[in-house]
């Protein structure tokens, strides 16, 4: 019998999507420390960024703090991998550009 391997879904997208400030911002705080709960949960890669995106119903939103010090581009990033049942968001330099994201020139 096969073990039954947990698969999880990851919306992945171009740094492009971010800006540079918060491509800055991310850099530096990876977990962030600032806030009590919720926390933005951020791994930094080579070419990005993993961000937890919490699926939980019952939990406050990162993003719905009054002090969210990130762009709304990354807000609305957070909210499209959770509307689409992703638990992560991947930034990456190489990842694809979509029409319909605000995109940044940096």
């Amino acid at each position: 019998m096969s073990p039954k391997y947990e698969i999880q879904k990851t919306l992945v997208v171009s740094t492009a999507h971010i800006s540079s400030a918060d491509n800055t911002a991310l850099s530096v705080e990876g977990v962030s420390k600032k806030w009590d709960v919720p926390v933005l949960i951020v791994d930094p890669f080579s070419y990005g960024f993993y961000i937890y995106v919490n699926l939980d119903k019952d939990e406050p939103r990162v993003e719905d703090k009054t002090d969210w010090p990130y762009s709304k581009a990354l807000k609305k990033l957070i909210q499209l991998a959770r509307k689409l049942g992703c638990p992560y968001l991947k930034l990456d330099r190489d990842g694809e550009t979509y029409e319909g994201l605000e995109t940044f020139d940096w």
